[in-house]
């Protein structure tokens, strides 16, 4: 079946050989070939943005899990204990920063991670959620700063990270580690095993039909910048793209966004 991007890439391509023919001379007539629309044409069944209720019911289950391993009713290995941990300040930071969910789990170290610690007394800076967080990728794509307020949680996450590897008999954490790597291994996670462990959670919540995978993460992030009046420039000089790539992929803002942005009363 021919995807609606080849078709409109061959369909581009017809127009301008067509319009080299009529600079040659060599026909006298126009065409007219409109593009197939690829945006909002049929609904969205993948990566679906999270609504902000579910979202509350993803989080929840996530902090759960990450707290039944330090009961008495679950006696986890400690590698189990730090994954679940993990995939919870994974998904957090994703939908406070808007991050591929690769740029989190492959490039991010810790030296990539700067605390602002805005405030005006010492307590505000040191729950300040603002930070910055440098995307170093090899290739050169996608690389940048990236401004967020992530920053509780990746706190949080750098001192629960701390505290398990000297529990466990591994070196001092270090600015040249992973921030979302396996400590046992120095590598990263399978990607799989992130999307195994996200459906299950979603099955248990019941979502397991709504398209929500952890790249959702990002066009939620997105939806709710927009529609909180952030410039879509600015989102999408953040989030690494280009104004039209964000507008035609990842934009999701519901019914309920347009009346509370066009109809509220001030």
């Amino acid at each position: 079946r021919l995807k609606r991007g080849s078709l409109n890439k061959s369909i581009r391509e017809v127009r301008a050989f067509w319009k080299h023919l009529q600079k040659k001379r060599l026909v006298d007539f126009d065409i007219t070939l409109m593009e197939v629309s690829t945006r909002h044409e049929e609904e969205r069944t993948r990566n679906v943005a999270y609504t902000s209720d579910d979202w509350v019911l993803i989080e929840g289950e996530l902090l759960r899990l990450a707290k039944e391993t330090q009961g008495e009713r679950r006696e986890l290995q400690p590698g189990q204990q730090y994954w679940r941990h993990l995939v919870k300040t994974l998904l957090q930071t994703l939908v406070h920063s808007g991050l591929r969910p690769q740029e989190a789990t492959r490039l991010l170290q810790w030296r990539d991670v700067t605390f602002l610690n805005q405030g005006g007394t010492r307590e505000e800076r040191q729950y300040s959620g603002e930070c910055t967080l440098n995307i170093r990728n090899p290739r050169g794509k996608g690389s940048r700063v990236v401004a967020c307020d992530a920053g509780m949680f990746l706190k949080l996450w750098m001192i629960y990270v701390s505290d398990w590897r000297k529990a466990n008999g591994h070196e001092p954490l270090q600015k040249s580690h992973h921030v979302f790597f396996n400590p046992g291994t120095a590598k990263e996670y399978p990607y799989s095993q992130f999307g195994n462990y996200f459906r299950d959670v979603l099955e248990q919540l019941g979502l397991k039909g709504a398209g929500y995978t952890i790249r959702s993460s990002r066009g939620f992030y997105i939806t709710r910048m927009l529609a909180a009046g952030h410039s879509p420039y600015m989102i999408a000089k953040n989030c690494g793209h280009d104004l039209r790539v964000l507008t035609k992929n990842y934009e999701q803002l519901s019914a309920e966004d347009l009346i509370a942005e066009f109809l509220s009363a001030d």
